[in-house]
């Protein structure tokens, strides 16, 4: 007669260090989506403007946001861009979705005129003529 020998429950920890290995990546990637924006831009008051919504269905998938910090440094969705990967990004987008998308430029009040300026020359260049500028409603000095 054979003896059956018992063997001791053992827990095995490769499918938990797997599990604990992908909760993380998952983690990073959706902080990583929801810092879309620029924290250290500063807005200017725009107590006094009109709010404006984004254009056409589906904004979130439309809207295109650049931003510009103090320094003059170029940004889309918190990704450094040259002029060139800039106007290639605003061409794409203009033959994607036309005059239906909006385009807004975020730029920091401490910014020099000619940063701004030089963003709006490469969407005028590509045919975009209305862009939209975010500010802050509410006055900061209060």
């Amino acid at each position: 007669m054979a003896k059956l020998s018992r063997k001791e429950p053992a827990l095995e920890m490769t499918p938990m260090i797997d599990v604990v290995f992908q909760l993380i990546i998952f983690f990073i990637v959706t902080v990583k989506v929801n810092e879309q924006i620029n924290r250290e831009i500063v807005l200017p008051d725009g107590s006094h403007g009109e709010i404006i919504e984004p254009t056409g269905s589906g904004p979130a998938q439309r809207a295109l946001t650049i931003e510009v910090d103090r320094r003059g440094w170029t940004t889309v969705r918190n990704v450094p861009v040259n002029d060139d990967q800039l106007r290639a990004l605003v061409k794409r987008r203009h033959r994607q979705f036309g005059d239906a998308f909006s385009l807004m430029v975020r730029g920091d009040y401490r910014s020099r005129h000619s940063h701004i300026q030089r963003v709006m020359n490469i969407c005028a260049e590509e045919g975009i003529w209305r862009i939209s500028f975010v500010a802050l409603q509410e006055d900061r000095t209060r």
